[in-house]
């Protein structure tokens, strides 16, 4: 099997790896039609670069002229563990469409050919739509407590700070953990410290292991979004919010305190990091299927969104 396969170095966040690693997987299930469309809507310097482009909303999000956009990046949903209680609820936790939910329906609006936007308005919905289904995976963006992990503070393999790739010493906290520190761990401890590795080993789950048949499951919708063009897309941007928010009370936030003696990098790793490679590989499925329904020819079935040997594999 042919693989995309990516260099980059350990230091790197969800921010920007993780991100990467579902602009892989992505790839490799392009529809022929989506392909040639995320191609043409991508900046010459990105040509053929789906991957690169999924930092972009990062980059860009500090700048002032799109400092609105840093809210679209997540949603405070609720998060009770003492009630062991998690829930979604859009005018609660959504208003007026101002979250990543609202976010990722409004630029599927954008980028859908058939409604009309100008060219530079889709290339800019296209970079938005697909970081924000890739933020979507991790379940601390669809977490309403400790500014989703950021203010909770921890200690992971024995120390309270690290080194972010700008050789700054920060504090580690939930959020950095979920972003970075399990997955540079589980590539170094089980990866040979390679990232190609860990895409290997996470292509290789799709395709012919434990996530074979179960990757049809996280592109079902029960009520498909149907953009104002009528085309049905992939969309489930709530049901997306539902499964990442249920994570922190399945897992994210089980076994944390007291949170200045219990290590994470112990058996909270060795727990999440299966969970963590998981959601990486269901925002790259998602983000292929909602781009291939996005592109697909009037002549296609409105639901085929993936389906054996209709996607690429490509190197």
């Amino acid at each position: 099997m042919l693989l995309i396969l990516v260099s980059a170095r350990l230091a790197l966040a969800w921010g920007a790896l993780g991100h990467q690693l579902t602009g892989q997987i992505a790839t490799a299930y392009l529809s022929k039609e989506a392909k040639e469309a995320v191609d043409a809507l991508l900046p010459a310097r990105w040509y053929g670069n789906l991957s690169r482009a999924c930092t972009w909303a990062d980059e860009i999000k500090g700048r002032r002229y799109y400092a609105w956009s840093s809210k679209l990046h997540y949603i405070d949903c609720q998060v009770d563990m003492h009630a062991r209680i998690c829930s979604v609820d859009l005018d609660r936790d959504c208003r007026n469409g101002a979250c990543i939910v609202g976010a990722i329906y409004n630029y599927t609006e954008r980028l859908d050919p058939g409604n009309g936007y100008p060219l530079d308005q889709q290339a800019e919905a296209l970079r938005f739509l697909i970081h924000f289904v890739g933020d979507m995976a991790q379940p601390l963006h669809a977490s309403g407590i400790y500014r989703g992990g950021n203010d909770w503070h921890v200690i992971f393999d024995n120390r309270t700070s690290h080194l972010n790739g700008m050789s700054i010493k920060r504090p580690y906290n939930m959020h950095s953990i979920w972003d970075s520190s399990i997955m540079e761990k589980d590539i170094r401890e089980h990866h040979g410290g390679q990232v190609s590795n860990y895409i290997k080993s996470i292509m290789y789950d799709l395709e012919y292991g434990q996530w074979e048949d179960e990757k049809y499951d996280w592109i079902e919708c029960k009520s498909p979004y149907v953009t104002r063009s009528g085309r049905s897309t992939p969309a489930c941007a709530v049901e997306w919010a539902k499964i990442s928010n249920a994570l922190n009370c399945e897992t994210v936030w089980v076994g944390v305190e007291p949170r200045d003696k219990v290590d994470l990098g112990g058996e909270y790793y060795r727990r999440n990091a299966p969970i963590l490679r998981k959601t990486i590989a269901q925002g790259g499925i998602r983000m292929a299927a909602l781009l291939n329904s996005l592109f697909a020819n009037e002549s296609d079935d409105a639901e085929t969104w993936f389906q054996p040997g209709r996607f690429l594999i490509v190197q």
